[in-house]
């Protein structure tokens, strides 16, 4: 059976990938790791996958982790480098990401709100959730430094209406190859999610 590795972003969870998932045939075997920002960590089995998809976060946790570096990966609201720098201007300023880690470390679930409600996902939260700081911030961190460029997908997707990742951006990151979504925002896993199961399916099968 073919093994589909699923990667959620920053402030996220493995439950992120339930509506991809109900769109994606039963003969695909999907792992959904969680990085435990509302609670308890849930690693990669390590069991290899065949291909790895990765939302926003998700494409540098793929790229970072030395036993995934040679599979195919799909970046969806993806990036290869987040923050902008001299020789990247179309990526997110840094001084963005800074204030919201001193917010984070003052008050962390009114951070967690607001860059959710920033993305529309904060009706995905519950109301009873607990936030992992140290996880929260360790992530953070990574999209302030973290720089995998010039790393390719076999696609990737993104939103014309993303307010993080801009058409910019991901073209900075992915060139002309980048498939851009009309009407698609930062959430295309609940806003498209048959465009990304259909993306999954047709590059498993290519």
């Amino acid at each position: 059976m073919t093994r589909i590795l699923l990667l959620h972003g920053w402030a996220g969870s493995a439950q992120d990938w339930k509506e991809v998932q109900a769109n994606l045939p039963n003969n695909l075997d999907t792992e959904c790791p969680d990085a435990g920002y509302f609670g308890q960590q849930k690693p990669w089995s390590g069991h290899r996958p065949d291909l790895i998809v990765g939302y926003s976060l998700g494409c540098l946790d793929a790229l970072d982790h030395p036993d995934l570096n040679d599979i195919p990966w799909i970046a969806v609201n993806g990036f290869t480098r987040f923050c902008a720098g001299v020789d990247f201007p179309e990526g997110v300023p840094a001084r963005i990401l800074q204030r919201m880690r001193k917010r984070l470390d003052e008050d962390t679930a009114s951070t967690v709100i607001t860059f959710l409600s920033s993305i529309g996902a904060s009706r995905f939260l519950d109301n009873s959730a607990t936030y992992n700081h140290e996880a929260l911030s360790a992530g953070l961190t990574r999209l302030l430094e973290a720089d995998r460029r010039p790393a390719q997908p076999a696609l990737a997707l993104a939103g014309d209406r993303d307010p993080l990742v801009s058409v910019a951006h991901s073209r900075a990151c992915f060139g002309d190859s980048a498939a851009i979504i009309q009407e698609g925002g930062h959430r295309l896993l609940h806003s498209h999610p048959h465009i990304v199961a259909n993306a999954i399916v047709r590059i498993i099968r290519s």
